[in-house]
């Protein structure tokens, strides 16, 4: 028996585009299978619609769109002998939505199988939409366009020549009430299919694969675990990731996670006696079997219909052999696994944001990126991100490839010519443009460093003196209200001005070049405000929103020197970081630093991380920081700046740390407003404070001392 799975890259709500992808990957596969095997083919969960589609799902359309393009697949598996496919999608029936993986078989629908819990925390909102099913499955005429169609709808197990497969979608795996309880004893099931929509977040994957090898350990079966790949919708990305595992052991986990390709196809020939023979001498199994936990099972046993096939008198057209999506297949012969879990977060953080800026970029029919360059940590990080996405896409896709994902109108054969590192240079200056505009409040080191790195990454780059414009700003408001600002007294306006009115050109840049203006505000920064509304928060996107500043410090000093395959060392980002954060606002004579004006940053980090993330409150809070003081407190974070979080607070008494506790609380109860117009933020960490994607809270609310 051949195990396959098949993650696509898709894009919320393109039903062209997403049929037409699962439709080549079944023409692909077709086109290289052994005709007289068996297959599986498992596609990820709501593969054909998209997860990301919020109340899209409550159109008509979708209703309409979802079930002619499964039509569409079904069509296609006429074509493909001997082979179980497992489509995501949603099906509407009865005045309810649910989330289903379709199985068909040979030109048939067999069952429609519905996902039995329901993800509703963090990002998930999916009660919203889709109705749980937990019932065993009977059999359903479903009306539409003057045809009956009829299947099972509902639990239950696919004996198909006799390898038993049981479904569960996603979060099914994650609850302790699972499908595969059902599964354990009277059904003898020999595999476990886990089609999912998991997004990216720090520390999940190891969760996911703790999953696959506790649910094979216990059930006795090979679990097989397919996600979605992409940034599919804007907010959330998925890694692609295909998980193996078989009696607690992983046998595959898939090594191209956050690939830029548009289809990863994995096969497997998979051994089932053994696995069986073990079942057998288990006591406790045979024991319980009289215990009513088994879900009804249908048997495909001959290439014979069960019923007659939806387009048995249909002429099919042939496979092509031409295909438009850029594939990559692999047929796994032998099991040696190695773990693809990459060994830090700063791997993590720069693949996935690597693809989420490329998906974001070609999705929205975009040219590039536009960051205005200060010479600080966070604009810095924004333009490498974007640098280290070019170099990938170029090396991972080839050129040709890219130019056709990227859709510029480029003659391959000017380019040839080149060395890959001026292919790299070349696009880079097409693609990522920066700014650097001065006022007198900025250093001499920031400039040098703005421009040190632009021409280090290749950007396009700006150099504006924007002094006069400030100047001109403040005269004509000075002369219309009689008023005289000065720094005493109006510090807050006269820094804000300088932030404001850099906008308008940087957002001049972006329009040129029909590129993206990147807001570089980190999530600190949002959490508490320390942000200019309409000036440095400006822009279409925000791709380090979701990260904290202690973690982008730390990472910038990895990427100095960090090289891989798809990656090089960043120099200037060791200089960068070499110097205090600072919004470089303020006359340079105060010395303006980011954490005079807040805190320091790994302190305010992990007071965030304890309000939002474990809501505890500020009091249980000033507990905690004591109590690593006092080494009472043993819990250990996987955070890079732990270490530095525990030297500083033994820097500051108990009162200073109550004083940075209510600061952090007064700053989130009044800037909830900022949030709540904020760019699109890309969820990374285990939370967010996106008011639209993770964390809800009210603009208006009441703060209390501690």
């Amino acid at each position: 028996m051949i195990l396959t799975g098949i993650s696509i890259n898709q894009t919320a709500l393109d039903w062209e585009g997403n049929t037409s992808r699962i439709l080549e990957s079944l023409e692909f596969y077709k086109s290289i299978k052994n005709k007289n095997e068996k297959h599986i083919i498992l596609f990820p969960e709501l593969v054909l619609s998209g997860y990301g589609c919020e109340d899209g799902f409550l159109f008509s359309s979708t209703k309409k769109q979802s079930w002619e393009k499964l039509l569409k697949i079904v069509e296609a598996s006429h074509q493909i002998s001997n082979t179980l496919i497992c489509v995501g999608t949603p099906f509407y029936f009865n005045g309810s939505i649910f989330n289903v993986i379709a199985i068909l078989y040979e030109g048939e629908i067999l069952a429609l199988i519905p996902k039995s819990y329901l993800a509703g925390e963090g990002i998930h909102y999916e009660q919203r939409w889709f109705t749980p099913f937990k019932e065993p499955w009977k059999k359903i005429e479903f009306p539409y366009n003057n045809r009956v169609y009829d299947f099972y709808f509902g639990q239950g197990i696919i004996d198909f020549f006799n390898v038993r497969i049981g479904v569960e979608i996603c979060e099914d795996s994650w609850v302790n009430r699972r499908p595969a309880l059902n599964y354990f004893y009277d059904n003898d099931v020999d595999l476990i299919l886990n089609p999912a929509a998991s997004h990216f977040g720090f520390g999940k994957y190891e969760i996911r694969k703790n999953i696959a090898i506790s649910s094979s350990f216990y059930y006795h079966s090979y679990y097989f675990s397919v996600n979605l790949l992409g940034n599919e919708a804007g907010k959330a990305i998925y890694d692609g990731s295909m998980i193996l595992s078989k009696n607690g052991n992983i046998l595959y986990d898939n090594s191209k996670r956050f690939s830029f390709k548009d289809i990863l196809i994995r096969s497997f020939s998979i051994e089932l006696n053994d696995l069986r023979n073990q079942r057998e001498r288990i006591y406790s199994r045979r024991n319980d079997r009289n215990l009513d936990l088994s879900f009804p099972v249908l048997k495909i046993h001959t290439s014979s219909k069960i019923n007659k096939p939806i387009f048995y008198n249909q002429e099919q057209e042939s496979i092509k052999q031409t295909f438009s999506s850029i594939i990559d297949y692999e047929f796994i012969k032998e099991f040696s696994y190695k773990n693809h879990t990459y060994n830090n977060q700063f791997l993590e953080f720069l693949e996935v944001e690597r693809l989420a800026l490329f998906d974001y970029m070609r999705k929205t029919y975009s040219r590039g990126f536009t960051v205005s360059l200060s010479g600080g940590a966070d604009s810095s990080l924004c333009a490498i991100l974007v640098y280290q996405m070019i170099r990938k896409g170029i090396i991972e896709l080839g050129l040709e490839n890219f130019i056709k994902k990227i859709n510029y109108n480029i003659q391959l054969n000017d380019l040839q010519s080149f060395d890959l590192e001026k292919q790299i240079q070349f696009f880079s200056n097409k693609m990522l443009h920066t700014i650097y505009q001065k006022t007198n409040q900025n250093s001499e080191q920031t400039f040098d460093l703005a421009n040190e790195l632009a021409k280090e990454i290749h950007s396009h780059h700006l150099n504006i003196n924007i002094q006069n414009l400030v100047d001109e700003g403040l005269k004509i408001f000075q002369d219309a209200t009689n008023l005289k600002l000065d720094w005493e007294n109006y510090d807050i306006p006269l820094q804000n001005i300088q932030a404001r009115i850099r906008n308008p050109l940087a957002w001049l840049l972006a329009n040129t070049t029909g590129s993206i203006l990147l807001v570089t505000s980190n999530r600190s920064e949002a959490s508490v405000g320390y942000t200019t509304m309409d000036g440095d928060s400006s822009g279409g996107l925000a791709p380090i929103a979701g990260i904290d500043k202690a973690f982008i410090l730390k990472f910038l000093d990895f990427i100095s020197s960090y090289s891989d395959d798809y990656t090089i060392p960043v120099k200037t980002a060791k200089k960068i970081i070499s110097q205090p954060p600072s919004a470089e606002l303020r006359p340079l004579e105060k010395e303006q630093t980011d954490e005079k004006d807040l805190m320091p940053y790994p302190i305010l980090s992990m007071i965030e991380r304890f309000a939002i993330e474990e809501l505890l409150s500020a009091e249980e809070i000033l507990e905690r920081l004591l109590a690593y003081q006092k080494n009472d407190f043993k819990k250990n974070y996987p955070l890079p700046y732990f270490k530095d979080f525990l030297e500083k607070i033994n820097q500051y008494n108990e009162e200073e740390l109550k004083q940075m506790i209510n600061k952090f609380f007064y700053l989130w109860h009044t800037n909830q407003w900022k949030r709540e117009r904020f760019a699109t933020t890309f969820h990374i960490d285990s939370y967010n404070v996106d008011p639209r994607g993770w964390f809800r809270f009210p603009v208006i609310s009441k703060f209390y001392k501690i």
